[in-house]
Parts: C-alpha cells; structure tokens; sequence
C-alpha cells in the first residue's frame, strides 16, 4: 500500500548544494513548494503539486521538461482544453526548442521531445500502443481538479491507470480539500510514492467587490465586500444594495478586464452593447489592425469576408473581445495572443477561459453569480468562482487583484450565498468514472487490458474499499464504542443522566404533541399553506396531508429570502423563478419540529 509523502525538506542545506547542477534554471528564486516538488523530479519521483492560480505550479513542469531534454527521453504535457494545450505550445516553445503539439484541430512537429496535448489524445494513443510512450519519462496533467467534470472527468482516471509503470506522473491542480487521498490512490495504482507538495499562498491577494449601478456618487459605485484577508465586510454589502463598471474602471485604473460571462450568447450581446464605448489609443489601434490582418491573412479571400472575423476586427480595433467555443480557431487564438500583450482592455470570456489559460488581468467581473450546468441553474460552487476569479492581479505587476460581482438591486444575491461563494471551500476531487461503450470497444481492441481490472483500480473503487488510514480509523472508533456498552451504569447518579432522561422526555412530548394536533382534523395549524419546521431546522411549507405524513415544499438554501421565495412560489406571484431551488418531501408527522402559527401564505406574514 503507498500513501502520500510529504518528508521533502529544503531548509537543512543551501539551495545551491542541494541541486548544485540544476537542469534549469530561472531569474528568481523558487518557493518552498517549487523546491520540494523539482527535488523530487531530480530522484525520478512523482509529485502532486496543488496551489493557487498564478502561484508557479508551471515552474514544476518546465523542469520536467529540461530534465527530459539533458536525459534524451520524451515528456508529455496534457491540459484539459485546447485554448490551454495551444497556449503553453507557444509559452514552452519561446523557452525551449523541440516541442510540439497534437489536438483534434492540427499536428506540429509530432516527432519533438516535449508534447502538447489534450487528455483525450493521449488516452488514444495509449489504447493504439503508440511508440511515444516507450521513450516517456514523464507526464505532466495540468488541471487535474477537472476530473470532476461530469463528461469528460473518467478520461483522467483512464490515463492514469493506462500509462506503464516506468512513466513518472506530474499532478498540477488547484488547491483541493482531499489531495492526499487522491494522491494515495494513485500512488496504489501505480505501485509508487507520490510526494505531495502545495501552497495555500496567493501570489495577488484578491479584494471582492459588488456593484449595481444605482449610486448617485459616480465615483465610488464599488462597494468592497472581502478584503484581501479573506474576511467578508456586511457594510459594503448593505450599500451596494442601496447603490457604467466600464467607466467606473477606467477611473479606477482597471483596466485590462476579464468579463466572464456564462454564456456565449451573453457573450456576444454585452460586446455589442459597447459599441460607443474606444478603449485603446491611436497607436494601439495601429498595432491591433495590423497584427490582426497578419494573422487573418492565412485565411482564404472569401473566409476573410464572413461576418465573424469582419465583426471582431471592429472590436479589436476598440479593445474589446469575446472569446468562447463559438469563435473560430484562429480568431481566438489572435485574441489571446493580443490580450497577453495588453491591446484587449476588456474580454468577455466564458468559463473556459480561466481553465488554465495564463492571461491574468487586473480586474476579473462576473455579470452573474448564477449559470446553467446543463440540467438548470446554480449558484456558483467556491472552486468554480475562485477559478475565475484567480485571473484577477497580474504577479510583479499588481498589489492586488480586483474582482467585481455586477448585480441588478432588485435581484441582488443573499449575503450568505456570497459568502458560501466567494469563501466556501473547495470541492473535493470525485470520481466520475463510468463505463462507456467506447472505452469497451477500446478495451477489446487492445486485447491485453480488462475490462474487470479497470474498474477495480478506478478511483470510486477505491473510495469505496476504504483506504488504510480510514480503516485504522474505523478500528479505533469500533474500540471506543465497546466501551460504551455500560454507558447507562457509568453515568448513574451524575448529572449527566438527569439530562439525558430530561431530553429524551422533551423529545417524546413534542412528538405527541405534534401527533395530536395532526389527529385532530379541524385545527387550521395543519392546514395547507402553514409554515413548518422541518429536518435541518429548515422552513417549508405544508402542501397537503395524509393520515400519517404531510407532503411539504422545502427551499433547498437557506437564507433569510427563503420563506418569502416560497410564499411567492405557492400563491404563483412569479411566472417562473429559474434561480429558485426548491423541493417537494413527504414526511411522518414525528419528522415536524415546530409550527409557525402565523397566518397562512395567502394572507400578509
């Protein structure tokens, strides 16, 4: 069995002697976490590096790809989308010679030492048996928090159970509750040690703001909601919600911006809604039209006509860009390269583009705390908004990063589901393996592969066979327990029993109570439309009722707006509310806690 290590230590010798003839080297000296995980390289050992955005996991990966290089073998670096995999193509080739990259869109130089690929890619060369994977010493996943991915999340556990024994494994993720579990199965899969090492340290502390566009004091519409400590401000909070973001920047020295939007045709609408608005110099513009015309140009005469690439170049020559799945290759690949050198003022990007893609900007906005993940609408998990909003401050460049959350007044978010937003913790990382009758056609191609052996080393069987240290815990509980067995006679005589039976009699009186006023079928305390306490000390609302149950509508938040939302619910005030999240529960009688006896919902609460 072989769990996570973490006894890499850089503090008992000079950097210099502990890697005297490094095989690279960089203008700045590394972090903690940089050192441990490039010492642990330098041994051929795997490593699991989690960190914030910007915070350098990329330094890991360069030096993965110079040892390659001094040892003549081959590194693959894989990312989970292609806007990524084409960006450190070009970031890796400015600093090293011999790369190339593979993605379903083109081939350059497939024969290089150093590879650029999509998972997905390299999961097909491993069922074709490629001739790559002979001479790989290493592998770097950028990203790995993305198999969580419900679709595509099983292809990193594919890879990683596919890849031979001698391939060494680079994990780059964002930080993550439960990095050593999944380190542990890896390590287990793998039949090696796998050295976690991180950093809960932001290079650009971030400051939240919130802003709605309805102060009267048009220079301060910017209302600071966490500062950079990470503490939540309820004053700033209450005057955003009494109170145009682009000038509003502008003043502010903002700008450039990242706008994310989640959704393309959003997208697309709040650019055209800046159509009077010239964010860039004559000489920028200049430089945009020129660069832009270079690139289009490999595009045939009549493709450089369609209104896509006609339409952007308007907008380009003004600093503003949009950049989603919608756009063509090449158009997005322009934009990034003119965001990188800071002639796009203002970007409206999906979620893709913070998945990775290194373009910091000073501001990141979101124009909603809200977005649909393909079954209906959410609110933001923490590990979703922290991905964006990472892109916020430029490292050596700003103090801080500013991220501002756009609200209409009347549809402002709950305090407390921004502060489960913006300071929540992260999702942990979850299997999402599945079998899919591609990978078993695959896996019978392959001959050598089972199908059994697959889903045994998957990282939900691991999960569910429990791993050491959880079983030596349950041990020990077990242990503890069975010296309770005569809990009743130890606590005899103490004030402890006195509570104990106390509360057992509260417990059964309020079932009683509750039974008898379910008996009795006259009393309107039951009726439908009466507020109710329920599991969780959680308000709902009495539906209908039966002879032992009583089916109720129960807001799946909670918040001080909830009992409202369901008033508005139950007496159909609202059409269509699509933020709202509510359910239907049937429960026993004993499952009430309490009842509202205010008036129903049809009258004034």
């Amino acid at each position: 069995m072989v769990n996570a290590d973490k006894t890499i230590d850089v503090d008992t010798k000079p950097w210099s002697e502990l890697l005297p003839e490094p095989a690279y080297k960089w203008p700045f000296e590394l972090d903690y976490f940089q050192k441990r995980a490039v010492l642990c390289l330098e041994k051929h050992e795997s490593v699991f590096v989690a960190a914030h955005t910007s915070a350098g996991k990329t330094v890991v990966a360069e030096y993965a790809i110079a040892l390659s290089a001094k040892h003549m073998t081959r590194v693959i670096y894989t990312s989970p989308i292609k806007a990524l995999s084409n960006q450190k193509f070009r970031d890796f080739r400015a600093t090293f010679q011999d790369v190339g990259l593979l993605t379903g869109d083109c081939q350059i130089k497939p024969e290089a030492g150093c590879l650029i690929m999509t998972t997905e890619i390299l999961r097909s060369m491993l069922y074709a048996g490629s001739d790559v994977i002979r001479d790989l010493e290493w592998v770097i996943f950028d990203e790995v928090h993305y198999i969580n991915d419900a679709e595509r999340g099983v292809v990193w556990e594919e890879v990683l159970i596919m890849l031979p024994a001698h391939v060494g494994l680079i994990l780059l993720s964002a930080t993550v509750p439960n990095i050593e579990q999944f380190a542990s199965w890896v390590g287990r899969i793998k039949n090696r040690k796998i050295y976690v090492t991180s950093t809960l340290k932001r290079p650009v502390p971030l400051e939240h703001y919130l802003f709605t566009g309805n102060s009267t004091k048009t220079s301060d519409q910017l209302y600071k909601i966490v500062d950079q400590t990470k503490r939540f401000l309820p004053t700033g909070y209450k005057l955003a919600r009494e109170a145009s973001v682009i000038d509003c920047l502008k003043k502010r020295d903002g700008l450039p911006a990242v706008a994310f939007t989640l959704s393309r045709k959003r997208c697309d609408k709040n650019a055209a809604m800046l159509s009077g608005v010239n964010l860039t110099s004559p000489g920028e513009k200049n430089e945009i039209a020129l660069f832009y015309r270079r690139c289009t140009s490999k595009l045939k005469p009549i493709d450089r006509k369609l209104p896509q690439v006609v339409h952007l170049e308007g907008l380009l020559e003004r600093g503003i860009a949009v950049h989603h799945s919608g756009v063509l290759p090449i158009l997005k690949e322009t934009i990034e390269l003119l965001f990188a050198r800071g002639l796009v003022k203002l970007l409206f990007a999906t979620e893709t583009f913070a998945m990775g893609v290194n373009m910091p900007a000073r501001s990141v906005l979101f124009d909603s705390n809200r977005k649909h993940d393909g079954r209906g609408m959410r609110d933001l998990i923490p590990s979703e908004y922290i991905q964006m909003a990472g892109r916020a401050g430029r490292r050596g460049l700003d103090s801080f990063g500013t991220v501002i959350l756009v609200q209409r007044q009347q549809k402002c978010a709950d305090q407390q589901d921004l502060i489960n937003m913006m300071l929540g913790k992260a999702a942990p990382l979850i299997s999402k393996f599945r079998l899919t009758y591609g990978m078993l056609l695959s896996i019978l191609r392959v001959g050598s592969l089972r199908v059994e052996d697959l889903m045994l080393r998957s990282f939900v069987e691991f999960g569910r066979r429990g791993q050491p240290n959880q079983i030596k815990e349950l041990e020990a509980i077990k242990s503890k327990r069975a010296n309770f067995k005569d809990l009743e006679t130890k606590i005899e005589g103490t004030e402890f029993e006195n509570y104990l039976r106390t509360a057992k009699e509260m417990i059964k009186a309020r079932r009683d109570v509750m039974t008898e006023v379910f008996n009795q079928g006259n009393v309107k305390a039951m009726s439908a439309g009466r507020l109710v306490l329920v599991q969780e000390k959680r308000i709902a609302v009495i539906l209908a009722k039966s002879a032992t149950n009583v089916t109720c509508l129960i807001n799946k938040k909670i918040g001080k707006s909830s009992i409202y939302r369901l008033c508005n619910l139950v007496e159909f005030k609202f059409e269509k509310e699509d933020d709202f999240d509510a359910d239907v529960i049937t429960i026993p009688i004993t499952g009430l806690l309490n009842i509202y006896l205010l008036k129903k919902f049809n009258s004034t609460l």
